[in-house]
C-alpha cells in the first residue's frame, strides 16, 4: 500500500512537471517569448502592397488600399498596428511545409514571392503566453521572406511588408 501511494505521488509530480514546459511547434524550445533584442523580425515595418494570388478574401479593395502605408512595429515590449496594440507579445515561430501551407492559405510559396529553398519561418502574435487569445489584427500572422521583407497573410489577403528601421 505504501509503494502505491510513493507511486502515485510520483506520477503526479511527472504529470505536473511535463505539462508546464511550453512549446512552439518549430523544434520543443521551451520559453518561445524568451527573444533576444535582435529577433530578425523586430523593428518597423512599412505595408508596400498586396499581393496578388487568387485566394478568396474577407477585405474589399477599399480596405486594402487603406491598409497600404500603414506601420507595424514587432518589438519585445510592443506590437502595434494603427492604433492598436499588443502590450508585451508573445511570438510563436513555426515552420510549415509547401503542403500544409497549401491546405491552410490555399496558395503556395512561390505565389506570394517566398522562394522555398526550405520553409521558412511563420510567426503568429499572441497576446498570452498559453497562444490561446490571437492578437487578432492585421499583422498577426507573418512569414519572413528575408531580413527586409515580411508577408503577412490575414483572412486570405497577403501583405508585402518592407523594413523601415
Amino acid at each position: 500500500m505504501k509503494h502505491f501511494f510513493i507511486s502515485i505521488i510520483i506520477l503526479t509530480m511527472l504529470i505536473i512537471v511535463g505539462c508546464s514546459q511550453k512549446q512552439d511547434g518549430l523544434n520543443g524550445k521551451n520559453n518561445v517569448n524568451n527573444y533576444n533584442s535582435s529577433e530578425e523580425f523586430y523593428g518597423e515595418w512599412l505595408i508596400k502592397r498586396d499581393i496578388p494570388v487568387g485566394t478568396v478574401s474577407i477585405y474589399s479593395r477599399t480596405d486594402i488600399d487603406s491598409m497600404i502605408g500603414k506601420r507595424i512595429t514587432y518589438s519585445k515590449d510592443i506590437a502595434k498596428y494603427s492604433n492598436k496594440k499588443c502590450k508585451k507579445p508573445f511570438y510563436k515561430k513555426l515552420t510549415i511545409s509547401q503542403q500544409k501551407i497549401t491546405y491552410m492559405l490555399r496558395t503556395t510559396y512561390e505565389s506570394i514571392g517566398i522562394k522555398e529553398q526550405s520553409p521558412p519561418t511563420m510567426v503568429e502574435v499572441y497576446m498570452d503566453e498559453q497562444y490561446s487569445k490571437s492578437w487578432g489584427v492585421i499583422g498577426d500572422r507573418f512569414f519572413i521572406k528575408d531580413k527586409n521583407t515580411l508577408i503577412i497573410e490575414k483572412n486570405g489577403l497577403f501583405l508585402e511588408l518592407k523594413r523601415i528601421k
